[in-house]
């Protein structure tokens, strides 16, 4: 199988990160995905926006790209310890 072409709701899970789009290409080999048309990459309460992203299955690592003419938008939230998290630094 060169590559998988997935159209509708789409929703790829790693350990860290929920990412949805309307459209994806998923290339086994390199495990590599692309997802285009509404993007949402969703990591705890943090949230991103636009309009593709690629993710790498094998690092779990994902990155919102954009298209010229494009917006990108965002929703973080800080870290608060005492709220049941770690305060994460050195």
């Amino acid at each position: 199988m060169d590559h998988v072409d997935a159209f509708g709701h789409i929703i790829i899970r790693t350990r860290t990160e929920t990412i949805t789009g309307d459209r994806g290409v998923y290339v086994p080999d390199t495990g590599i995905a692309r997802l285009v048309g509404n993007v949402h990459i969703t990591r705890g309460e943090n949230q991103v926006s636009g309009t593709s992203a690629i993710v790498n299955l094998h690092t779990d690592i994902s990155t919102l790209t954009d298209n010229p003419g494009s917006r990108v938008s965002g929703l973080v939230i800080p870290n608060q310890a005492g709220k049941g998290g770690k305060a994460q630094g050195k």
